[in-house]
């Protein structure tokens, strides 16, 4: 529905009726990159966009475009869209067992999310 711009098809209606959640504007207000110059970071409105490419690593990876968007959660999940490939990766983890201390979630997601895009393309 978000890569839809809010239109989706409802499988208990006759024929897959197309319906709409939301405006396709809604979806481009809440997507949209929020960035500020005081932090590294860019965020839309209850997700976190793609960040210009510096020394940290985007959760995305560096093959997703710049109009993806997604979040990533404290036990190293993570839910990436990306509209302008048509492509969506869940990524499910647990990086605090046994330990918290466990920090190569930040090596592994980018590269897990790289490794869809790929995949997706053939490579």
């Amino acid at each position: 529905m978000m890569l839809e711009k809010g239109k989706y098809y409802n499988p208990y209606s006759r024929g897959l009726k197309e319906e709409k959640f939301a405006n396709a504007d809604i979806i481009g207000f809440f997507t949209k990159k929020w960035e500020t110059a005081a932090y590294n970071n860019s965020r839309g409105l209850g997700w976190d966009t793609k960040p210009e490419p510096t020394s940290y690593k985007a959760p995305c990876g560096e093959k997703f475009s710049d109009n993806s968007f997604g979040h990533t959660g404290y036990t190293g999940t993570s839910v990436w869209a990306d509209a302008d490939k048509n492509l969506i990766v869940i990524f499910l983890t647990n990086r605090v067992y046994p330990s918290r201390d466990n920090n190569g979630i930040r090596e592994i997601r980018p590269e897990i999310h790289n490794m869809a895009v790929d995949l997706q393309s053939g490579n």
